[in-house]
């Protein structure tokens, strides 16, 4: 796998460690003071970049990112490419995969890590979160999982809906696979169940825990399960306790 870091993410977190280190900001000083007095604009901005790479890779700013992208593409050999660009916050942050034909019967895939550079220096939060993130990936590579984007339907209001509920349901199958590894975050399950909480209840009717440990517990699940449930929600709540769901009531037009 080509692993690629964008000269903005790289600059800014060299900038980063040297504001952290007085070591490293004397020996980044020492390093490009110089290149002010480089009178051609373009081999200027060159000797820059170069200059923060060269102190990106010294100081290992990209190790416990690249840890966590090794440890993963072992069950990624369709991936080409890693590319890290640079986030502006925590809440932009994601993991996303580029399919890009290259043929009738070939694709090159990417992925994509939009990264705060300040998470460098959080490793044990940083290597949660991409943990994560790569085991959505390897569902949308794995072709039992069937993943397909495209299987949402009917009109906005319905698709949005579908698309909330398939999001919750999905975070708790990574999340479930991930406690069982010894990878969970208890912080992380807290909010999943008041995220399934609110996006299953219906009519004042709310699902119960054991529907969420249920599902925390399936070790193995599908798109096609996945998207049933966020389409029909009574189906993943039939064995509540019949007295307690008015399932008429959860068929009918939420309008």
């Amino acid at each position: 796998m080509q692993f690629e870091f964008h000269p903005d993410f790289v600059e800014q977190a060299v900038f980063l460690a040297s504001r952290l280190d007085a070591e490293r900001e004397c020996e980044l000083h020492a390093v490009v003071d110089r290149l002010y007095a480089i009178p051609d604009a373009e081999l200027k901005d060159r000797a820059f970049r170069e200059a923060y790479a060269g102190r990106f890779t010294q100081w290992r700013l990209g190790a416990a990112l690249a840890g966590a992208i090794e440890e993963w593409k072992a069950s990624a050999g369709r991936v080409a490419r890693c590319v890290v660009v640079p986030a502006s916050r925590r809440s932009n942050q994601y993991v996303d995969l580029l399919v890009k034909p290259t043929t009738e019967s070939e694709t090159q895939r990417t992925l994509l890590l939009q990264v705060r550079p300040q998470s460098l220096f959080e490793p044990a939060a940083l290597c949660t979160w991409l943990h994560r993130e790569l085991q959505h990936v390897s569902d949308m590579l794995d072709e039992d999982f069937g993943y397909d984007p495209s299987d949402l339907d009917g009109a906005v209001w319905e698709r949005n809906v579908q698309r909330d509920r398939y999001t919750v349901l999905w975070r708790i199958y990574v999340a479930g696979r991930l406690k069982r590894e010894g990878r969970g975050d208890v912080r992380e399950l807290a909010s999943l169940r008041a995220a399934f909480r609110q996006a299953f209840t219906h009519h004042g009717v709310a699902p119960s825990g054991e529907a969420f440990d249920r599902l925390l517990d399936r070790e193995r699940l599908t798109h096609a399960q996945l998207l049933q449930w966020a389409k029909r929600p009574e189906s993943l709540l039939e064995d509540e306790d019949p007295a307690q769901v008015d399932y008429a009531a959860m068929s009918r037009c939420p309008l």
